[in-house]
């Protein structure tokens, strides 16, 4: 915690502060209550909070926003799928408890 308050967009963050004056059983639902960022919202964030170095030619820029881009469309297609496994699997429990009974 001491590292951490060393840093003040970190303090300042709403997912810090979420952190540290919740319950513990209200963290999870609190933070999945917040709403989600686009890449360009991401980057803008760093930008206010990081010195970067932005002498880049635009094609650069672009190329990186479209490697931000692609990994945002896969990271999205992992989770829909990741979602119908877990649906799935839900499924394949319960008919298998309601086939054979219930195991622990």
């Amino acid at each position: 915690m001491r590292e951490c308050g060393k840093y003040e967009y970190l303090i300042e963050s709403k997912e810090f502060k979420i952190f540290t004056r919740s319950t513990a059983g209200e963290i999870d639902t609190v933070l999945k209550a917040l709403p989600r960022q686009t890449p360009m919202q991401i980057l803008e964030k760093y930008r206010l909070n990081f010195k970067l170095t932005e002498d880049v030619d635009n094609s650069e820029l672009t190329r990186y926003r479209e490697k931000v881009n692609i990994f945002n469309a896969f990271v999205t297609k992992a989770i829909i799928s990741m979602n119908r496994d877990v649906n799935n699997i839900a499924a394949a429990k319960s008919a298998f408890q309601q086939s054979y009974g219930h195991y622990n």
